[in-house]
């Protein structure tokens, strides 16, 4: 870690600023807009004191309340009042309603900074599909393009499987087979259709069980967007491309497996699948209680995938794919955004600053602590190396086995397109699937729907 350096030359900075401006330690110079739980607060708020006994200008942490979405109406309320928070939580979505505004700092002036910023070696170090959201997601296509966020804790879409429920219908000999299972890993959306298929309508499970539930409507049809080379949105020029015969034929086919009972979603059940998934159940008569084979959702949430008792062993794996050999899975999680302060002396110094408490915040210490206790995924390869949380990686805890899975996957992760709207476009495709599922509308009505109501 370079704290030396870096709080070194952050004091340099604030000297000036130190004759015009109050040394009161109460005083806050630099206002973060977080959204952290409850349980991530104290380690944030420990780099916070930590920062503050050596920086001439002192971070606040404040939660507007409301989640994420909460942060962007709290920052899209400053900038109404000519006034923004220094460092904010934030999804690209939120960014690029923000760069309209032109208020947004583009982070390499201090990236390549010699002094304050990041070497090769240490951008490296950085998950790519991570550091690359930075400009990507923007419609940047290399590290000269403008870089508008840095990630701050991730995560990914994963599958989790009743390991117990799989062993039992393997040694029901009814067309799935041990090495079927064994292959888990690399399965298709083809093979895997074909194996919830046998669950339905030749498994004791097939009564009252669906074989997979799916949390994310929205995340799906992005992902299978994604995976099948299917025109999805655009950072630049035309926007929306969703409203296409591929997407249509993605969506119809989606239907008759949800009509052969195949799987449900978050919206139908009604609630997260994950309590589908670990539903309490008699062992020995599981056709009278209804429940899940798979479950399809955030890694972030391996903690409610468990079911209470040890009453099933827990699987998790990679969700299925369309190549295996060139995975994709959906990038997710908070990234962190620095405002323009104004040109000012004072002004330049307390950004400055900003970006020196970001990078405390993206030390592969922190990190791993940071990961360790929210469950999210470190964006720095190296946390894997701290020792307490290299250990915990090896343990039998679901949620590390979660983490350690997701982080050997991580060149799969890819950047979703953001624009003032992309946010817009991805509740309205969700609803479309949902839409198609429940019968109200056909492909063709839903994506003409989503797209106007996107464009008008």
């Amino acid at each position: 870690m370079r704290h030396s350096k870096l709080f070194a030359t952050l004091v340099m900075a604030g000297v000036s600023a130190c004759a015009l401006t109050s040394c009161d330690d109460n005083k806050v110079d630099i206002v973060f807009y977080s959204s952290a739980g409850d349980t991530n607060v104290p380690l944030i708020q420990g780099v916070v004191d930590r920062f503050n006994e050596t920086s001439e200008y002192k971070v606040g942490v404040e939660n507007p309340g409301g989640g994420y979405d909460g942060v962007k109406e709290a920052v899209i309320a400053d900038i109404s009042a000519g006034t923004v928070p220094a460092i904010a939580y934030c999804y690209p979505d939120h960014v690029a309603e923000y760069l309209e505004a032109g208020v947004v700092i583009d982070l390499n002036q201090y990236i390549n900074d010699p002094e304050i910023g990041y070497t090769d070696e240490e951008i490296a170090d950085f998950i790519p599909g991570y550091w690359r959201e930075g400009y990507e997601a923007f419609g940047g296509t290399s590290e000269k393009d403008p870089m508008y966020t840095v990630p701050f804790s991730k995560s990914t879409e994963v599958m989790y499987y009743n390991k117990t429920a799989l062993q039992d219908i393997v040694n029901a000999n009814i067309g799935i087979t041990q090495e079927m299972v064994d292959n888990i890993d690399n399965w298709t959306w083809e093979e895997f259709w074909n194996i919830c298929e046998i669950i339905e309508t030749k498994s004791k499970y097939g009564k009252n069980w669906v074989p997979m539930g799916y949390d994310s409507v929205d995340n799906w049809f992005i992902t299978l967007c994604e995976q099948y080379g299917i025109p999805y949105t655009s950072a630049t020029g035309e926007h929306y491309l969703f409203n296409n015969e591929k997407a249509k034929d993605m969506l119809a086919d989606l239907n008759e497996k949800y009509k052969a009972h195949l799987f449900t979603t978050q919206d139908i059940y009604g609630a997260y699948t994950s309590g589908l998934f670990t539903k309490k159940r008699d062992v020995n008569k599981p056709e009278d209680c209804e429940s899940c084979v798979f479950c399809i959702g955030s890694s972030a949430g391996a903690s409610h995938q468990v079911p209470d008792g040890g009453e099933f062993e827990v699987g998790i794996t990679s969700i299925p794919q369309v190549d295996p050999e060139n995975k994709k899975s959906i990038n997710q999680g908070p990234s962190l955004v620095l405002f323009d302060l104004g040109d000012s002396e004072e002004a330049q110094a307390k950004e400055r600053a900003a970006w020196l408490f970001v990078k405390e915040l993206l030390e592969p210490e922190f990190q791993a602590q940071f990961s360790r206790n929210s469950g999210y995924l470190p964006v720095r390869l190296s946390a894997q190396e701290v020792s307490d949380y290299s250990t915990w990686l090896e343990s039998e805890d679901p949620i590390a086995q979660t983490i350690k899975y997701a982080l050997g996957n991580f060149k799969s992760y890819f950047v979703s397109p953001a624009f003032n709207g992309s946010n817009k476009a991805r509740s309205e495709v969700g609803a479309a699937l949902n839409a198609v599922l429940t019968g109200n509308k056909t492909p063709e009505e839903a994506l003409q729907d989503a797209y106007d109501m996107c464009t008008f």
